[in-house]
């Protein structure tokens, strides 16, 4: 992590309530889950200009995995290649074969469902990540 050990999130969601509700969710929890800011964007292509505009700004990419224009993982793939530092973790309802594998594969640090039960649960996996694991 980085030396104020609070981390930047970009959103990356095709679908408009499911984009802002995750942003909303990360903001109601900032300073107690490690955060200092998120940020959200509707698809890949997007997010990898706002990389671009804001880079070394980023810790962790939340994406989903199918969305128009560019999917999560060649976002994933553009990501490891130009901004290998960030951290790419999938947030998806897409975990039937071969979704998860592949966005693995591209170089996500790692795969959550959106149908998690708990939300503790995915600040966990974001923690866990930036610490390594």
């Amino acid at each position: 992590m980085k030396e104020t050990n609070l981390i930047n999130i970009l959103v990356v969601d095709p679908v408009l309530l499911s984009r802002h509700g995750t942003k909303e969710v990360i903001k109601s929890r900032l300073r107690a889950n490690y955060i200092k800011s998120v940020f959200a964007v509707e698809n890949g292509e997007k997010a990898l200009k706002f990389l671009q505009e804001k880079e070394n700004f980023i810790d962790v990419v939340l994406t989903e995995i199918v969305m128009p224009v560019m999917d999560g993982i060649e976002m994933t793939r553009k990501i490891m290649k130009n901004y290998d530092y960030i951290k790419v973790i999938a947030l998806t309802k897409n975990v039937a074969v071969p979704f998860p594998a592949k966005i693995l594969k591209a170089g996500a640090s790692g795969c959550i469902t959106k149908n998690c039960s708990n939300v503790k649960d995915l600040f966990l996996v974001i923690k866990t990540v930036m610490q390594g694991g």
